[in-house]
């Protein structure tokens, strides 16, 4: 008796797992275009491997994204951006999560201004 019990419970307990897993999806929308770029520079003194004794150099890109009315100057990644790119984002507290094919990329917000004549 205590043998299906516990197995009972266990089937519930999986069954429940399953149901109450994340079944939101993630929607970016913000749309705009990369209107500017520039390359930043972060040059770290301790690589992230201990066994390598130069010195890392990591490039970071701040660019600018303009929406339907507003100008976003977001500092991030440098794979695959470039001028005139469409771009579809979301916002997080002071971040942007931007969309590319395989995920999502995270940006830092560094300013965010009102379109002249919005």
């Amino acid at each position: 008796m205590t043998r299906r019990l516990r197995l009972l419970s266990l089937v519930v307990i999986l069954v429940s797992m399953l149901l109450a897993g994340d079944n939101t999806t993630v929607t970016y929308p913000e749309h705009g275009k990369i209107i500017s770029l520039r390359t930043v520079k972060r040059v770290y003194r301790r690589p992230p491997d201990p066994t390598y004794h130069g010195v890392h150099h990591v490039d970071t890109v701040v660019c600018r994204i303009e929406t339907a009315n507003r100008i976003y100057e977001l500092k991030g990644p440098a794979a695959g951006t470039s001028i005139g790119n469409e771009v579809q984002f979301r916002i997080k507290k002071k971040r942007a999560y931007v969309h590319v094919e395989t995920g999502e990329r995270q940006y830092e917000i560094i300013e965010v201004a009102m379109k002249p004549g919005s």
